[in-house]
């Protein structure tokens, strides 16, 4: 785990099943075409917060859109009010963190990526600048699931390129690729059922581009785990250290524990950490894709994993924080419990005016953006030191702390 980055788990939900409006929104979530019969299309792709961006055309302007399987299409409000598009329906959508609230529905005329033209199709439409994480991305909405279950879709990682064709037998896939059949919900997000050391089922994990996390599943899972079985290495994850579409996750409670297997359809993961939120929506993200070339068929209703480089994520040594943003200052976002910075005394919320000889007194949002991009190497170097100096403002005092890395689990 990187010391010094945040989690932003950018994964919108449909809720609410039960009004006319529902009825509408399942309608215009199934709408759409691709126009041409045919097709093979290659696209170039980068990283924004490690998740997936590519350019697409509206209207014959071009636009930044992440790629989420794990969402609608989504159109920011600004975006849309350019585009002129009236909403079809409203309904209320859950974000990652569980939060809740109405968002307008539209029916987008034609987005083009590459040569490929994807008519009438839906998408949400709300306020990207919600969640400064968001926002640091400077994107203009969400190619979803709704959008690509209408072809096959393979995901290079390693090159960034994305291939989008209607006959899986162009992609050339080799013998050896781990199948992984997945069920959708209405807006075609693929989903599967997890098994955690041969013991707890974690049904409806969502296969989820648009997470920058590992494996995060709900809290109860533990529960069923440790009551099945003695002596699970696990720590407390107190704060609040990811990101939805409405915001930063409310100070909560969460575990990170060691699981002896985790497995879905071919895949078999072994001695893997895996966290357990509160949160009821489970999501393996792009900490685990991006060790594959995925493919996404949506006319099979499976994945599959083309192995590129091993899975490695059986261990964490940390200093025992994560750096969050809140009210303009650079704070302690989370606290691993038991960790040499929890013995030192270093809490959630405590303002971090330096770190070795890092000075964040004059910590904006512009630092933060380029943080969490990965782009300020001083704290890159300082996550791979042994030992660091803390320097916090708490209740309007300074206090230091020298707090070395261990390993936690």
């Amino acid at each position: 785990m990187n010391q010094f980055s945040s989690k932003i788990i950018l994964f919108v939900t449909l809720i609410a099943l039960a009004s006319c409006s529902t009825v509408k929104t399942i309608k215009l979530m199934k709408s759409g075409e691709v126009a041409q019969e045919d097709f093979f299309q290659e696209i170039p792709f980068e990283y924004r917060l490690g998740l997936v961006i590519i350019e697409v055309t509206i209207a014959g302007d071009d636009y930044n859109f992440l790629v989420d399987t794990g969402a609608p299409n989504l159109v920011s409000k600004e975006l849309a009010e350019k585009l002129g598009l009236a909403n079809v329906s409203e309904q209320k959508v859950g974000d990652s963190q569980g939060k809740k609230a109405s968002l307008g529905f539209v029916q987008i005329d034609e987005v083009r990526i590459g040569n490929l033209s994807f008519r009438q199709t839906g998408a949400a439409v709300a306020d990207l600048n919600q969640s400064q994480e968001i926002g640091c991305m400077e994107i203009d909405g969400f190619i979803g699931a709704n959008l690509m279950r209408k072809a096959i879709w393979k995901i290079d990682y390693e090159h960034q390129i994305i291939t989008i064709t209607n006959k899986a037998e162009q992609l050339k896939i080799p013998d050896n690729a781990l199948r992984i059949p997945f069920y959708t919900v209405m807006t075609g997000s693929p989903i599967v059922d997890v098994s955690l050391n041969k013991q707890v089922k974690a049904n409806g994990t969502i296969l989820d581009m648009g997470s920058s996390g590992d494996i995060t599943l709900p809290r109860k899972n533990l529960d069923k785990l440790n009551k099945q079985m003695a002596n699970i290495p696990q720590i407390k994850s107190f704060g609040s250290a990811s990101a939805g579409l409405y915001g930063s996750a409310d100070i909560d409670t969460s575990y990170i524990a060691v699981m002896n297997s985790v497995s879905f359809g071919d895949v078999e993961l072994d001695s893997t950490l895996v966290e357990f939120r509160n949160v009821d929506l489970p999501i393996i993200g792009t900490g685990v894709l991006k060790n594959y070339d995925v493919v996404f068929d949506w006319f099979e209703k499976e994945a599959l994993f083309i192995k590129q480089k091993d899975y490695d994520h059986d261990s964490l040594s940390a200093f025992g924080f994560l750096p969050g943003f809140d009210d303009d200052k650079f704070i302690v976002g989370t606290l691993l419990v038991p960790s040499n910075a929890a013995e030192a005394g270093v809490r959630v919320g405590d303002q971090i005016l330096r770190i070795n000889d890092l000075d964040f007194k004059a910590f904006g949002i512009d630092d933060w953006c380029e943080a969490i991009q990965g782009g300020r190497d001083a704290l890159k170097k300082v996550s791979e030191k042994d030992k660091v100096l803390l320097q916090v403002l708490r209740n309007g005092k300074v206090l230091e702390f020298e707090i070395a890395k261990s390993k936690l689990l």
